[in-house]
């Protein structure tokens, strides 16, 4: 399924946000994508609140309603930050650590990769 088709409405969009209201991170799961392998998990995660920042791939958005995902970025006060090939979409403190620490080539030891 593309996920434009999943984004046809804005009610769905939010429908979709809503369902990450009440992730918890855990030593399994640290984030949405550890538990169910989809990146726009991690995105909508960050939408809903539950999580400050979301590192994914440039090409997990590139089937998404991206303007609309933007405006909402935009609305929560969230931002965007591309580097490397991946985006980093998340509050504007946490997503500027994160690109500092891929920066200094730092994050592989702080991910435990």
């Amino acid at each position: 399924m593309k996920f434009r088709q999943w984004f046809e409405t804005s009610t769905q969009l939010q429908n979709r946000i809503n369902a990450w209201k009440d992730f918890k991170s855990s030593k399994h799961h640290p984030f949405p994508s550890a538990k169910t392998n989809d990146e726009i998990h991690d995105v909508l995660a960050v939408l809903a609140g539950t999580k400050p920042a979301a590192v994914v791939k440039k090409s997990v958005v590139k089937d998404l309603d991206w303007p609309h995902i933007v405006q909402l970025l935009n609305q929560k006060n969230l931002i965007v930050r591309e580097k490397g090939g991946e985006l980093v979409i998340g509050d504007p403190l946490t997503v500027q650590h994160i690109v500092g620490l891929k920066n200094s080539n730092q994050i592989g030891q702080v991910l435990g990769h």
